[in-house]
């Protein structure tokens, strides 16, 4: 496993950087800047919406093509672009960092890759109206 010492990584990982700049680590997202902890938030606050919006549709509205676009398939999308940047993201172990693609990948996928695609199926397009018993 490719793991750095975090007190070391002052080349490899720079604080502020969005994406890691050394040839190890190129292209990989680090989770401590700003503009990712902002993605994060933005995400966690599209699923508190879905949490609220998708019951209430179901039970009382009727959306258009247009809607339905808007307010779920967009999330939908959004969720799993996150899904896709997990695997592009260091992975904090301890005192250091994962910043091998393949590790970072295998480490994903133990468990959060499961749990992130569960969450993004798109359960609120199936309509219990379209299904008959019998």
């Amino acid at each position: 496993m490719q793991v750095f010492n975090s007190s070391a990584s002052h080349n490899l990982v720079k604080r502020g950087s969005f994406i890691a700049g050394s040839t190890k680590a190129a292209g990989i997202i680090n989770p401590s800047h700003p503009m990712y902890k902002a993605w994060w938030m933005f995400l966690t606050l599209l699923a508190f919406l879905n949490v609220l919006q998708v019951p209430y549709v179901i039970a009382f509205g009727r959306h258009t093509a247009e809607q339905l676009i808007r307010n779920f398939l967009v999330p939908d999308f959004l969720f799993i672009l996150d899904i896709v940047m997990q695997f592009n993201k260091l992975k904090e172990v301890g005192a250091g960092y994962i910043y091998g693609r393949l590790e970072i990948a295998v480490c994903y996928l133990k468990l959060h890759f499961w749990l992130d695609l569960a969450a993004a199926i798109p359960l609120d397009m199936y309509e219990p109206s379209q299904c008959t018993i019998g």
